[in-house]
């Protein structure tokens, strides 16, 4: 195992893959062999593989399995029922877990019910209050059709992220859905700022600009 977490360490993901791999054959029934083996799959994009190795961790050791990240590799393969399933109980496990709670509200948006993502997405700021978790939830309340709340959200996300062009579109957009151009104006000359041709193309994606 050594050697792939020096690979790992290195960001060498396929090759710390492959020192995983030896060491998964040497134990096959070594949970944590498993374990390392999915995350350096997942990380090399080999997300087939991953998930096949936290399955097995899954399988011979189920209080040692990474329940996060079993729920990105199903969701990396377009499985977002599963993902949520997997996210949700490494919450029930550790209702502390960030990525827990933002791998379960995308994984619920995906299947179409934002309602549920915004309770994951709330519990999320509660966890880690940043400029991401406040982009999730803009994102949630915009597809919930509240784009007075949306662009708060997104505007309180700048304020902690002030270079994100993504908090700064979400606010251009949520401030015109809700019938403020004038502040979506003022709103797209900070994304100029931050991205130009960007800026442009929202703009006149929304007919801000001439």
């Amino acid at each position: 195992l050594g050697l792939g977490y020096a690979r790992m360490g290195q960001k060498r993901f396929p090759e710390a893959a492959e020192a995983f791999r030896r060491a998964r054959a040497l134990k096959p029934q070594d949970p944590e062999a498993a374990a390392k083996l999915g995350y350096a799959t997942g990380a090399a994009g080999l997300h087939q593989e991953a998930l096949e190795a936290f399955l097995t961790v899954r399988r011979l050791a189920p209080d040692q399995c990474p329940w996060t990240s079993l729920g990105y590799a199903f969701q990396a393969l377009g499985r977002p029922e599963e993902a949520a399933q997997a996210f949700e109980e490494a919450l029930r496990r550790d209702p502390k877990d960030p990525e827990g709670a933002k791998g379960l509200g995308y994984a619920l948006l995906a299947l179409g019910r934002p309602d549920r993502a915004l309770e994951a997405f709330r519990q999320l700021l509660i966890l880690r209050p940043d400029g991401e978790s406040y982009a999730a939830l803009g994102k949630t309340l915009g597809e919930l059709r509240n784009p007075r709340e949306a662009a708060e959200a997104f505007r309180r996300g700048l304020t902690l992220a002030t270079t994100d062009p993504d908090l700064a579109e979400g606010l251009v957009r949520a401030l015109a859905a809700s019938g403020d151009p004038k502040a979506a104006r003022e709103a797209l000359g900070t994304l100029r700022r931050l991205d130009p041709s960007r800026a442009d193309r929202t703009g006149r994606d929304l007919r801000l600009v001439p």
